[in-house]
């Protein structure tokens, strides 16, 4: 924990002394969902600074950890942290592939953070590759999962990616009522 609060005061180079020592342990104790979690974490912390390479080897040994240990949800993060460092490196093909196998994941087990997360995170990329129906479409779902979960944070964060899209194709009553949603 003492990696991720390091890493969210922007202080990453104590944020990875965290991490590698987490993994570190990990290792030592032949845990694999722990190296798989440091490992998805210490590529999150590169993602942030730049340095894609690195990042995709990390969260490929991540997922197989996921995938060895059966645990469902930490293969969703990795999938998810896969999809977002895709689009980062401009790969929007890849990035919603991988993100629909996060979802399609995400559903089987019934995980709702998880399905809107991945909703919203394809949303934003159907958006960025000019696809606003499909868009609208995803963000409807992910917020209909937020207010069924009382999730304020990506409630909010859906209103605003929807005022974005309504502002794109020109329909600026509905862009404004979004965003003034987005601040309640």
């Amino acid at each position: 924990q003492l990696g991720l609060v390091h890493r969210d005061l922007g202080d990453y180079p104590a944020a990875q002394a965290y991490l590698v020592a987490s993994l570190e342990l990990s290792r030592e104790i032949n845990d694999k969902t722990g190296i798989a979690q440091a490992l998805r974490l210490l590529g999150d912390l590169d993602h942030r600074r730049g340095d894609y390479t690195s990042v995709i080897s990390m969260l490929n040994e991540s997922l197989e950890l996921y995938k060895e240990a059966y645990d469902d949800e930490g293969t969703i993060d990795a999938l998810t942290d896969m999809g977002d460092v895709s689009f980062s490196m401009g790969d929007i093909e890849n990035g919603t592939h991988v993100l629909e196998e996060a979802l399609s994941l995400a559903r089987e087990i019934n995980d709702k953070r998880r399905t809107a997360g991945a909703l919203q995170r394809l949303g934003f990329l159907s958006w960025n590759g000019g696809e606003y129906e499909l868009t609208l479409e995803r963000l409807n779902e992910a917020l209909r999962i937020y207010k069924d979960m009382g999730d304020r944070n990506g409630i909010s964060t859906v209103h605003n990616t929807m005022g974005s899209t309504f502002h794109m194709v020109a329909k600026l009553t509905e862009a404004r009522q979004h965003y003034k949603d987005s601040l309640k």
